[in-house]
């Protein structure tokens, strides 16, 4: 459904900034696969697709387009999406029958309060979970990893995208590398610890990404979590209260995933961090 909404992709994201007049995204001006790569601009929806339109050599914009430092041409912008954004996409756009690996939130119901909960939006900003990706020509995604060691699935709504990947398969030893181009109505789906660097062929190339977490990462994911909480080893600035959840979310991974592994080992992140680390996260 959301493929044939977004046949026309300006329409379908003027329409969706009507639905979403307070949503904030995060707006790159200067193209994300530039080697001096800025901070984005904090920007409504509305603001940020009128500005996906800008030719900054031709026309006005509310933004600095930087050149210097080997800043490339390409405007792109990330729309973090809340539990509510996405079931009501998933009320109207989204296939709620999914394959496994495309549907994977039931451990975030059993200990986060998913949807409804404060700590639930907050998981869901701060950790990039879903987003709704969106960009000119030639805009694009330095290489990189994901953070977390979690998978991820790209529904590319509109547009094409070119990717390439890097990796390890599950049968083999040796890594492998994969470049093509993605078109409306097709997922690329990769692994835990797999590179990745992409660049719009079209404008706009919309592209819809969620978070996976299964039998073959639950583990990491659950390392680097706790992490987080008790050393700051990823630096996504979460609240006390999100690690207080968090503390309940170990034992529902190795439950779901992991059959009768302990989890003991994950000891309460209070325990663990140091004084100065809870009171920065109780402010």
């Amino acid at each position: 459904p959301i493929v044939e909404k977004a046949k026309d992709g300006w329409s379908w994201l003027e329409e969706l900034a009507r639905r979403w007049p307070k949503a904030v995204t995060d707006f790159y001006p200067h193209n994300m696969l530039s080697h001096s790569r800025q901070s984005p601009y904090l920007t409504r929806l509305s603001t940020a697709v009128e500005e996906l339109k800008v030719d900054p050599r031709t026309q006005e914009s509310k933004f600095r387009y930087e050149t210097k430092g080997g800043a490339l041409e390409g405007r792109y912008m990330h729309l973090q999406l809340t539990p509510a954004q996405w079931l009501e996409l998933e009320k109207s756009d989204i296939p709620v029958e999914r394959h496994v690996h495309l549907e994977n939130d039931a451990w975030l119901r059993s200990c986060l309060g998913y949807p409804d909960d404060a700590v639930a939006a907050e998981y869901h900003l701060k950790t990039h979970w879903k987003i709704l990706l969106v960009g000119a020509r030639g805009a694009g995604m330095f290489n990189h990893s994901d953070s977390l060691q979690t998978s991820s699935w790209h529904l590319t709504v509109s547009g094409r995208k070119w990717w390439y990947v890097c990796g390890t398969l599950s049968n083999e030893s040796s890594s492998k590398c994969f470049e093509g181009v993605v078109g409306p109505g097709e997922v690329l789906y990769y692994g835990r610890g797999w590179s990745h660097e992409t660049q719009n062929v079209d404008s706009p190339t919309i592209t819809l990404t969620d978070t996976a977490v299964h039998s073959r990462n639950y583990a990491a994911v659950a390392d680097k979590l706790y992490g987080e909480c008790t050393r700051e080893v990823l630096d996504f600035k979460f609240s006390g209260a999100l690690c207080d959840a968090l503390d309940t979310c170990y034992g529902a991974l190795y439950e779901l995933y992991g059959g009768d592994e302990p989890y003991s080992i994950y000891r309460p992140w209070r325990d663990v961090a140091s004084q100065e680390l809870i009171e920065k996260r109780d402010r």
